[in-house]
C-alpha cells in the first residue's frame, strides 16, 4: 500500500494499491501533452486584451513564457507528489501552500506584463 491522497496539511488520509501509482504518472503525462498543445496555439486564448498587429508578438510571447513557467511548477510538483508517495512518505506542509503561491504568483507577474505590453 501507498499513499493515494493527502490532505491540505500534506497528511496521508488513503492509502491506495501500487498499482495506483500509475494513474498519478498518467495524470501528469496527459497535462503535460495537453499544456503542450496549447503553448503551441496562442491565438486561441482569451488573453483580456486586445491583439493588434503591434502588440501580437510581446503579448503571445508573454502567453507562451506564463504557460511554460506554470507547466514546469506543475511537472516539479507532481513529480514530487510522485516520489512521496512511491516513498510512502506525506508530503511537506509548506510545500502545498508553497506551490500555490509559485503558481498564483507567477501568473499575477505574467498578466501584469502582458497589460503593460498591450
Amino acid at each position: 500500500m501507498i499513499p493515494g491522497h493527502y490532505n491540505i496539511a500534506g497528511e496521508i488520509d488513503k492509502y491506495s494499491s501500487k498499482n495506483s501509482i500509475w494513474i498519478l504518472i498518467v495524470v501528469q503525462i496527459l497535462l503535460f501533452t495537453m499544456m503542450s498543445v496549447l503553448e503551441r496555439f496562442p491565438n486561441i486564448w482569451n488573453t483580456g486584451v486586445k491583439i493588434t498587429e503591434e502588440n501580437r508578438e510581446r503579448v503571445y510571447t508573454n502567453l507562451r513564457n506564463m504557460q511554460t513557467y506554470l507547466k514546469m511548477m506543475i511537472m516539479i510538483y507532481f513529480s514530487y507528489m510522485t516520489l512521496q508517495s512511491i516513498a510512502g512518505e506525506r508530503l511537506n506542509s509548506i510545500s502545498v501552500f508553497a506551490f500555490l503561491i509559485l503558481i498564483f504568483g507567477g501568473m499575477s507577474i505574467f498578466l501584469v506584463k502582458i497589460f503593460k505590453n498591450r
